[in-house]
């Protein structure tokens, strides 16, 4: 295993949906990108169990986690 293979922050993020239900979701965070004035987080979502986009202004909090985790195919 090489360093680079290793990566730091997987975190949780709430998100609150239009309903004001919480939701909390633990990431595999990979880019961050804005398309005019939305910004979205691009990430590894291990609830779902697939790739997710999270649209910052409705992510309530988030906070980092004490684990690392290492690149794997199709995630």
């Amino acid at each position: 295993m090489n360093a680079g293979s290793c990566q730091r922050g997987v975190g949780t993020a709430a998100d609150l949906a239009t309903t004001l239900e919480v939701s909390i979701h633990t990431l595999r965070p990979l880019s961050i990108s804005s398309f005019g004035p939305v910004w979205l987080l691009a990430a590894w979502c291990e609830r779902a169990g697939d790739f997710r986009y999270f649209q910052l202004d409705r992510v309530g909090f988030t906070m980092p986690i004490n684990a690392t985790f290492h690149d794997e195919n199709g995630q």
